[in-house]
């Protein structure tokens, strides 16, 4: 078999049976966004980081939740993302 396959495969058993890092997730909420666009700017962005599994849109709560692989990314890291973006936010634990 091809190495690069069986090292896919591993990755991706890996992942199925929860081998390496814990699923964590954070929401961003914003004040004063009202742009539909600049949120789902926000939840691409955090997409685009190394770890982050999902990010998902709530319009009528002006959040973003960041689902993540904790071996991978931080709080901290997402932190930045989001600041890059210049929006006022803070950051919880989702409920």
């Amino acid at each position: 078999m091809n190495r690069g396959l069986v090292l896919f495969l591993m990755w991706l058993l890996a992942g199925v049976v929860g081998c390496g890092g814990s699923r964590a997730s954070v929401v961003y909420s914003f004040q004063e966004l009202d742009c539909s666009s600049c949120l789902i700017a926000v939840a691409q962005d955090l997409s685009a980081r190394p770890g982050v599994d999902d990010t998902t849109i709530d319009k009528s709560t002006v959040a973003v939740q960041v689902a993540y692989d904790s071996s991978l990314a931080s709080p901290e890291a997402l932190d930045k993302v989001v600041d890059a973006k210049g929006f006022s936010w803070t950051r919880k634990s989702p409920t």
